[in-house]
């Protein structure tokens, strides 16, 4: 969407049928605005179209709402392209629920103009799907498996008289699900549309058919078969269908058809189902396939009963190839044996040294460095070298960490041996009420600092240390430590 169509946009917060709040400006597309709304009846999220052929009306600068025409010679178009968004919102409303396409909820007429409400739909667009999961193509199978649901629901769709007319990938939604969801119904995608609008308002090249580009061509089933067609092709060879003005160009007197087979990009795709896609991508509409449900058998694996043959391979080679794996396996479980084994080993070390080199530097620091540095470890370090009760408890851990420094490790109470005659550590303790104890113990002498890790205006934190084991220094104090002026 171009940043400056939010010019025409309703603002956020706008309320609309007193029941649905703007929440934000999801896409333009030069005849429709779609927003992200909240209804307040439902609870709930959901997509709201607004009919705004923008190149013939305008917003109300008053009341930042009202739709009107800016070209009174249009009304006629504004009107039929109105009745024909109301009537395509009423058939889809009688097929929901739908899966696999946005439902058509429903609809409303206000601010002088047509309104339509769609399910919400969580997901990112097909060609981001695509760049998540790191592939340029998949399988045929599994490409037909992704927009079972969607070709379906179209075809009941086509059957009411529905056509959608606009379909390319940045319309298909993938869901955390991993299901494709088809958006985008309700556009007025009619002449008076074109021949308001042009080209670049109703046609994405590759995936427009011929029909699209001829006066008077009309949309049926077949539209949306190539559609489809064109976005599985792109799915399993990784290879965009040349526009059809491409595919019949200058270039090719003899009219030979440029586009190659899928098969050419995809060994693993059969030939039955190659034909069958390249039938679907016909360029004249009458030598497609009829409808969704009769394309989406001729490319599925499960309607084909013919034999599929795998050619010998020769027996050198197949040597080698078992030579290959042997290694890849053995390959395989010795990363394996590094991962479950050395890994974990080697954050465990990385911890302790971790774990030393903070307490050690903590016990030479003077009092309010150890202050600021006890209140600034992370949440994270915490929980791995401290005990921070507030986690200890959330988790349902009980046990307590001790830094040895005998040994310059943590360990437990019972793997410190408190009863062995020479006994040196140090434990740190995140309590409840806000404050920390760091204790120090070693031969036989107790030093005990509770913090509040708080500082107060002038970065001063407040310190209560408990001195015994000592003799004279025995006892305890408590003052404010600050910074060395």
């Amino acid at each position: 969407m171009d940043i400056k169509n939010k010019r025409f946009a309703l603002e956020e917060k706008v309320m609309l049928k007193d029941r649905y709040r703007i929440e934000r400006l999801l896409g333009s597309n030069g005849f429709s605005i779609t927003y992200e709304a909240f209804d307040t009846f439902r609870e709930q999220r959901a997509a709201i179209k607004e009919f705004y052929p923008e190149a013939i009306v305008e917003r109300n600068q008053d009341d930042k709402r009202t739709v009107s025409l800016s070209r009174y010679a249009h009304e006629n178009d504004f009107v039929q392209m109105k009745e024909y968004i109301i009537k395509e919102a009423k058939l889809l409303i009688q097929l929901f629920p739908l899966k696999g396409i946005a439902n058509i909820i429903t609809f409303f007429e206000e601010n002088q103009t047509v309104y339509v409400v769609a399910e919400y739909v969580e997901g990112i667009a097909l060609p981001d799907y695509m760049q998540k999961i790191h592939k340029l193509k998949i399988m045929m199978r599994d490409a037909v498996k992704l927009l079972e649901a969607a070709m379906g629901s179209l075809d009941a769709a086509h059957k009411k008289g529905v056509v959608h007319g606009r379909i390319h990938p940045s319309l298909i939604r993938v869901t955390k699900e991993g299901e494709a969801v088809l958006l985008g119904f309700c556009d007025p995608m009619q002449d008076a549309a074109l021949e308001v609008f042009g080209d670049a308002a109703v046609r994405v090249p590759g995936y427009a058919p011929v029909e699209q580009y001829v006066d008077q061509g009309g949309f049926g089933a077949e539209t949306d078969i190539y559609s489809i067609a064109a976005v599985i092709y792109e799915l399993v060879t990784g290879h965009k269908v040349p526009a059809f003005y491409e595919r019949l160009s200058e270039e090719n007197p003899e009219g030979r058809d440029i586009l190659m087979p899928p098969a050419y990009y995809n060994g693993t795709i059969m030939d039955y189902q190659s034909k069958a896609l390249i039938k679907a991508l016909s360029i004249y509409h009458f030598d497609r396939y009829h409808s969704l449900s009769e394309f989406s058998q001729a490319v599925s694996e499960e309607e084909f009963e013919g034999t599929i043959r795998i050619r010998e391979k020769p027996v050198k080679f197949v040597e080698r190839l078992k030579y290959h794996r042997i290694i890849l396996w053995g390959a395989a479980l010795c990363i394996a044996f590094l991962v479950i084994f050395l890994v974990p080993k080697g954050i465990r070390y990385l911890g302790a040294l971790d774990a030393k080199q903070f307490y050690e530097e903590l016990e030479d620091a003077e009092v309010y460095e150890q202050c600021r540095m006890i209140a600034g470890l992370s949440e994270k370090k915490r929980n791995n070298i401290a005990n921070d009760y507030v986690q200890m408890e959330e988790e349902g851990r009980h046990t307590i960490l001790y830094f040895d420094k005998i040994t310059g490790r943590l360990v437990s109470r019972e793997r410190m041996n408190m009863d062995a005659d020479l006994v040196r550590y140090m434990t740190l303790d995140y309590r409840i009420n806000g404050r920390a104890v760091f204790t120090v113990v070693e031969d036989g002498s107790i030093r005990e600092l509770t913090i509040v890790l708080k500082p107060n205006d002038a970065g001063e934190y407040s310190v209560t240390e408990r001195i015994a084991g000592t003799g004279e220094g025995d006892g305890s104090r408590s003052y404010l430590a600050g910074p060395v002026q």
